[in-house]
C-alpha cells in the first residue's frame, strides 16, 4: 500500500514539475513558435483556453486585474491572430513546443482521487505520528517518575514490555485498554501505596501533616467502602488508628476534637434497630426544663470519661466541664447546639446508610451513584462537625489551623468521591478528583520550596564570584545539589497534571465502545509535540517527504494590497527532503537540519479532511491546482515528530475545498513564512546511519 502511494506521489511530482516549468520559464521565442504552430491547424487562437491564457498573462505581468481579451485587442501585433470571442477551436495535437503541449495536458489532468487519497494518508499518518509520540512520552514519564509507576502499575509494565515497538502502539491497544481499566479500578489502593512509599518523602518530610491527611482519609474511606457504619468507623479510627503526634501536625487540638466527637457520639447511640444514634425527640428529653437532673447526670457521666481528652496540652475536657457546671443555667445553651447538630447529621447518615444496605438485603440491583453520593456527602458533613469540639472548651480555631483541618476534610471528601466514581465506572471524574488532590495538597508547598531553592541558588552564584579557588569547588558542589533538588521537586510538581493527562486518556479509552472511539480519544489527548526519528538519528538522509501542520506568514499577490503576516492556515507540502541528523546543541537527543524542496501542496485538502473524513468524494481537482514549488530550511526538533520550517513557496491555485465546490486563486502567487508541522517521511532514497 505504501509503495503504491509513493509511486502516485512521484508521478504527481513529475507532472507538477513539468507543469511548473511550462508555466514559469517563459521564453518569447519558443512561445512564438508554439503559437504559430497552433495557427497551422486553426484560423485563430482562442484566448479562452487555459494554457493560452496563462502563457499570455505571463507577458502581461500576471496581473489578475487585467482584462486579457482587451489587452489582446489593443495589441496590433497580437489581435490578428487571437480570437477573444471563444469561437475558435483549439487543437491540442498541434505541432510546436513538445514541452508546452505535454504541460498543457498534464496541467489539466484530473488528479482528484490521487490528491484526495494522498491528503487522507497524510492526515491519518499525522494522527498516528502524534499518537506514537504521545505513548512514547507516556513511557518516558513513567520511567522517570516512581509516583506515576505506582499509580499506573499495569500500564507501566505493559509499556515496558512493548518497549521499542511503542511506535506501533495501535497493535497493542487491547492490551493497553485492559491495563488502563485495571489501574483505574485500583486507583484508591494505589494511592495508599503511594502515600506509604519513600518517593513521597520529598514533600512529606517537610510537611508531615500531608501524609496524615491522605493516609487517614484513605483509612476512613476504605472502612466506609467495607460498609461499616460511619459512627463505628470514627470510633475505630480514634480508638485504633489516630495518633496524637501526627494529628497535632495538622492542628494542635484536632485529636482531642475527634475524641470529644467520638465520646459524645458513643454516648448518644440508639438501641433501636437500623438507627445508630438517638432521635431528636429522645435527645430533647435531656433539655426538659422540668427535669434538670437528667442533663446533670448525663454531663457528669461524660465528664467522668473526659479526663484523658486534653486540649492545648494542659486543659482537659473534664476540668473545663467541672468549671462550667458552676454556671448550670448556661449549660443548656452551651451543649444543646453541639448535641443537636450531631444527632441531626447522624439521622441523615443513618437514612443513607440503611438505603444502601437495603439493596443487598432485598437482592436488588446495586446501589446507584446517587445513593452512594448521598451517603458519602452525609458522612463528610457529619465529620465536619468535629471542628465544633473546641467550642465546648471555649477555644477558637486559628485561621491557618482551620485551613489545615479543611484540607483534612477536603481530602476525605475527594477520596470518597473517587470511590463513588470508580464504583460507577465514571473514571474521568475519578481522575479529576485525584488530580485535584495533588494540586490542592502539594502544589503550593512545592512551589514555595522551589522559590526558596532559587533564592539559595542565586546566593551561591553570587558567593561563587568572590570565593577562593578551594571554596569555589565546594560551592559548585552545593549548586549542583541544589539544582538536583530543584529538578526533583519540579518533576514532582508535575504529577497532578500528568495524572490528569494520562489518566484522562486511560478513562477515555476504557469508556470507548469501538476502535473509532478509541482513535478519537487518543487524538483528543495526544496533542502536538512529537515526531519520526529516522532523520533525527541518521547522519544524512534524502527522501520523499510530506509535512502537515500550521503555516503563518506573508502572501504576496502582484497588484494586490499585501499586508504583513496576512496568511495562515494548514499546509501540507510534498517534495524532496535533504537532511543531516544527530546534530548536537539543542538537545542531548540530537536534531536534524536540512532543506526541503516542495513540489505540490495539499493544504486545502488536508484542512478539509481534518474536519470531514466521511465525505467520499470532493469536487474535481487538476494537477495545476496543487502545484506549489518552494524551498524551506527545516529544523527537525529533537526527539519529536515536529519540524520548524522557514522559506518561500509558490502558493497553489487551490485555496479551499468544500463538499460541493472548490475555491481557486486566479493566478499563482508567492508566500513567505514559517510552519510548525509533523514530519512524515514517505520514501527513503538515501540514508546514512551514524
Amino acid at each position: 500500500m505504501k509503495q503504491k502511494i509513493c509511486k502516485v506521489v512521484l508521478m504527481l511530482i513529475i507532472l507538477a514539475v513539468t507543469e511548473n516549468l511550462a508555466a514559469q520559464d517563459r521564453i518569447a521565442y519558443y512561445d512564438a513558435l508554439y503559437f504559430s504552430g497552433l495557427l497551422k491547424h486553426q484560423p485563430k487562437i482562442s484566448t479562452n483556453d487555459n494554457t493560452v491564457a496563462k502563457m499570455l498573462r505571463y507577458y502581461m505581468g500576471n496581473d489578475p486585474s487585467i482584462d486579457l481579451q482587451q489587452e489582446v485587442i489593443k495589441n496590433p501585433f497580437l489581435s490578428p491572430y487571437f480570437d477573444v470571442n471563444g469561437e475558435a477551436s483549439f487543437n491540442l495535437n498541434s505541432s510546436g513546443s513538445v514541452l508546452n503541449s505535454f504541460a498543457s495536458k498534464a496541467g489539466n489532468l484530473d488528479v482528484t482521487n490521487l490528491a484526495d487519497g494522498l491528503a487522507r494518508f497524510l492526515v491519518n499518518r499525522t494522527k498516528q505520528e502524534l499518537g506514537s509520540y504521545f505513548f512514547d512520552r507516556f513511557k518516558e514519564d513513567l520511567d522517570s517518575s516512581r509516583q506515576l509507576r505506582i499509580l499506573f502499575p499495569f500500564t507501566s509494565q505493559a509499556l515496558g514490555s512493548i518497549d521499542k515497538q511503542i511506535y506501533n502502539y495501535s497493535a497493542y491497544l487491547n492490551l493497553l485498554r485492559d491495563c488502563f481499566q485495571k489501574d483505574l479500578a485500583l486507583l484508591l489502593p494505589d494511592l495508599q501505596k503511594l502515600v506509604d512509599d519513600g518517593c513521597m518523602d520529598i514533600v512529606f518530610k517537610k510537611n508531615p501533616e500531608l501524609r496524615t491527611i491522605l493516609a487517614d482519609g484513605l483509612y476512613l474511606v476504605t472502612r466506609l467502602q467495607a460498609r461499616v457504619h460511619p459512627g463505628a468507623v470514627i470510633h475505630e479510627y480514634i480508638t485504633y488508628r489516630a495518633q496524637r503526634v501526627k494529628l497535632d501536625a495538622v492542628y494542635l487540638n484536632l485529636y482531642p476534637s475527634f475524641q470529644t466527637f467520638d465520646l459524645v457520639s458513643q454516648s448518644l447511640r440508639s438501641k433501636q434497630p437500623n438507627q445508630y444514634w438517638l432521635s431528636a425527640d429522645s435527645l430533647n428529653l435531656l433539655f426538659d426544663s422540668r427535669d434538670t437532673a437528667t442533663l446533670r447526670i448525663y454531663l457528669g457521666l461524660i465528664c467522668q470519661q473526659a479526663t484523658k481528652i486534653i486540649f492545648n496540652k494542659n486543659d482537659t475536657l473534664s476540668s473545663k466541664m467541672k468549671t462550667m457546671q458552676l454556671l448550670f443555667d448556661s449549660l443548656k445553651g452551651h451543649y444543646q447546639p453541639y448535641l443537636t447538630a450531631l444527632v441531626e447529621k447522624g439521622k441523615r447518615v443513618d437514612e443513607s446508610f440503611n438505603a444502601i444496605l437495603a439493596y443487598k438485603a432485598k437482592g436488588m440491583e446495586k446501589p446507584t451513584y446517587q445513593d452512594y453520593f448521598t451517603f458519602y456527602d452525609a458522612t463528610l458533613n457529619l465529620l465536619d462537625h468535629v471542628k465544633s469540639g473546641t467550642a465546648l472548651v471555649g477555644i477558637t480555631i486559628p485561621v491557618n489551623a482551620e485551613k489545615k483541618i479543611d484540607l483534612f476534610l477536603y481530602s476525605a471528601r475527594s477520596l470518597g468521591n473517587i470511590y463513588v466514581d470508580i464504583y460507577e465506572k465514571q473514571y474521568s471524574s475519578a481522575i479529576v478528583e485525584a488530580s485535584g488532590i495533588f494540586e490542592t495538597l502539594f502544589h503550593q508547598k512545592i512551589a514555595d520550596s522551589i522559590a526558596l531553592l532559587n533564592i539559595q541558588l542565586q546566593a551561591r552564584n553570587s558567593l561563587l564570584r568572590t570565593s577562593t579557588e578551594t571554596a569555589q569547588v565546594v560551592i559548585h558542589n552545593q549548586i549542583a545539589l541544589l539544582k538536583k533538588q530543584k529538578g526533583v521537586q519540579e518533576q514532582f510538581d508535575q504529577i497532578g497534571s500528568l495524572l490528569m493527562k494520562y489518566g484522562g486518556l486511560a478513562a477515555a479509552v476504557v469508556k470507548a465502545e469501538n476502535s473509532d472511539e478509541v482513535e478519537k480519544a487518543i487524538e483528543a489527548i495526544a496533542l502536538p509535540s512529537g515526531s519520526s526519528r529516522v532523520k533525527r538519528e541518521s547522519r544524512a538522509n534524502v527522501c520523499l517527504n510530506g509535512y502537515v501542520g500550521m503555516f503563518a506568514g506573508n502572501e504576496y499577490i502582484k497588484g494586490a494590497h499585501n499586508k504583513f503576516l496576512n496568511n495562515y492556515g494548514i499546509a501540507a507540502p510534498v517534495g524532496i527532503s535533504f537532511s543531516l541528523g544527530g546534530i548536537k546543541g539543542f538537545s542531548k537527543h540530537g536534531n536534524s537540519l536540512g532543506l526541503f524542496v516542495s513540489v505540490i501542496d495539499l493544504g486545502a485538502l488536508a484542512s478539509f479532511r481534518f474536519k470531514d473524513d466521511s465525505t467520499k468524494t470532493v469536487p474535481t481537482i487538476q494537477l495545476k491546482d496543487i502545484v506549489a514549488p518552494g524551498i524551506f530550511f527545516v529544523w527537525g526538533i529533537a526527539h519529536s515528530p515536529l519540524s520548524l520550517a522557514a522559506g518561500a513557496q509558490m502558493g497553489p491555485l487551490l485555496r479551499e475545498v468544500k463538499p460541493s465546490v472548490n475555491t481557486y486563486s486566479n493566478n499563482y502567487y508567492w508566500r513567505f513564512g514559517v510552519s510548525l508541522t509533523v514530519d512524515i517521511p514517505l520514501l527513503n532514497f538515501y540514508n546514512r546511519g551514524k
